[in-house]
């Protein structure tokens, strides 16, 4: 009498020689493609069980293979005991999340996918959010991946970012007892502490006296005559009348410019044409600003320059009262 393979596949199950599930189907082949992730299968060979795994290794799915206790060593449970847990497999998947990395551009958090002793998958749950930063995290995906190590190269314009990136990873794997690839000194990046700005010590001002001659900072002797205003109908004007001198022997000086600072930080400075002053040379003049009333002025200046925001130390500066 002749029997089918089916057959007898049926009796070696119904003696107990194997079991039925698995007698019509082959063990897959250890490094062979295999679809979809995460599919498990499981067998026994040479009283060893073995579970293999369908998983991503790079760019390619392949079934991974972990030997298992062998089938005599397990313990018998003895009667009246509470029954134990079995010891979870290596193939479990378990997930590692790696410490945040700041760098000047933000936060990079990476977390890892553990099975069979092996990266499985990789994941960026933080980055910065700009394009050059995202594409660096999919590069060093595929090539720690690939390479199952941290040792990974920084991805170009994105130096910052692959550092952060390195440091969470190299985090999340030692945490799963993996090899980093890293050198025993490897150190976590560490944000910089920004160096403080030195706070500028601003010299007080002192203001001169109107009738008084003072020498500037550029030589001229100066004299504030007179300062007035006149309110007119939807506007002041300030006028002022000075005195220029030049006291030395040998030098020819710039005519210098006065200007007005006002209470709200703006500020207006004299305009015209100016001229040279000779030495024992001396000019008056007189200058008239007009502003709004909804604004006040607050210190007439000599030599504060044409775009100044506050009266200077170095300026000749009166008073407006």
């Amino acid at each position: 009498m002749k029997f089918s393979r089916g057959h007898l596949a049926t009796l070696a199950a119904l003696v107990g020689l194997v079991d039925p599930t698995q007698a019509q189907a082959a063990a897959p082949t250890v490094g062979g493609a295999c679809k979809p992730a995460g599919t498990q299968k499981s067998f026994t060979q040479d009283h060893v069980k073995h579970v293999v795994l369908c998983a991503k290794v790079g760019k390619k799915m392949i079934w991974l293979d972990v030997p298992q206790a062998p089938v005599s060593a397990v313990p018998s449970q003895k009667p009246g005991t509470k029954p134990v847990a079995p010891s979870p497999s290596p193939l479990t998947s378990t997930t590692f999340l790696g410490d945040v990395v700041e760098d000047r551009w933000g936060s990079t958090q990476v977390s890892i996918t553990v099975a069979g002793g092996r990266m499985t998958g990789i994941t960026t749950p933080m980055i910065p959010k700009n394009k050059l930063a995202e594409f660096a995290a999919y590069k060093l995906t595929n090539e720690a991946l690939k390479i199952q190590s941290a040792a990974i190269h920084a991805t170009s314009g994105a130096s910052y970012t692959s550092l952060t990136w390195q440091g969470s990873l190299y985090s999340a794997m030692s945490k799963a007892g993996l090899k980093t690839g890293l050198a025993a000194n490897y150190v976590i990046p560490v944000k910089p502490t920004p160096t403080p700005t030195p706070t500028k010590t601003i010299a007080p001002i002192t203001y001169s006296e109107i009738g008084v001659p003072t020498k500037a900072a550029d030589n001229t002797t100066v004299t504030l005559l007179s300062m007035s205003s006149r309110e007119l109908a939807g506007s002041i004007q300030l006028t002022i009348n000075y005195r220029l001198q030049n006291l030395t022997t040998d030098q020819k000086l710039d005519e210098g410019q006065f200007g007005l600072f006002f209470a709200d930080g703006t500020y207006e400075p004299q305009y015209g044409f100016f001229n040279y002053l000779f030495p024992a040379g001396s000019l008056d003049r007189s200058y008239t600003w007009e502003f709004l009333k909804s604004i006040s002025p607050t210190v007439v200046s000599y030599g504060a320059g044409f775009s100044a925001r506050v009266p200077s130390a170095t300026s000749l500066n009166w008073k407006v009262s």
